[in-house]
């Protein structure tokens, strides 16, 4: 019985590996497993999209040193692995080739035992042109507003202070 049960935990085993393979190629957000010494052991074809260089075995974080990129966080990625050592999960965000064509992506920093860290990147380039859009349209209508409000503004003034001439109480 005991060779029994051991091949069936054996196949719920390969089973539940299969299911999670399927879920992690075709996850829309990337996904990446760092072992202890930062080094890529897994990565979902998504991440392949994002990053085409990057391969398993290397180390992540000199990887994303020697890329375009800006990350905006609470700590600086050099000072990241300590942080994740400490148990607590970072997030932040990683900008790809700022200034040009750049992507945004929310990064997250998830560490599990022992010594591991999964790291999730979601793009959210289109939600970042779309807050541009945004800011830039309301700076422009605010703009094209107040150029014409002031103007008529002053010509008030100028009749309310009696600039140009007196005015009676219906004017007023």
């Amino acid at each position: 019985h005991l060779l029994e049960d051991v091949e069936l935990a054996r196949k719920e085993t390969e089973e539940q590996r299969f299911n999670l393979d399927i879920v992690l190629k075709n996850l829309a957000d990337g996904a990446i497993l760092l072992n202890s010494q930062n080094k890529v052991d897994y990565m979902n074809p998504c991440v392949e999209k994002i990053f085409p260089k990057l391969k398993v075995a290397d180390d992540f974080f000199v990887f994303l040193g020697n890329q375009p990129a800006f990350f905006k966080g609470s700590v600086e990625l050099t000072a990241l692995r300590k942080k994740l050592d400490s148990g607590t999960a970072l997030d932040g965000e990683l900008i790809l080739n700022p200034g040009e064509e750049e992507s945004n992506y929310q990064i997250v920093f998830a560490p599990l035992r022992p010594h591991r860290v999964v790291v999730s990147l979601h793009d959210v380039t289109e939600l970042r042109q779309m807050d541009k859009l945004k800011t830039d349209f309301v700076a422009t209508v605010s703009h094209e507003l107040r150029t014409p409000l002031t103007v008529i503004s002053e010509a008030l003034n100028l009749i309310r202070t009696e600039v140009v001439g007196t005015i009676n109480q219906e004017q007023k």
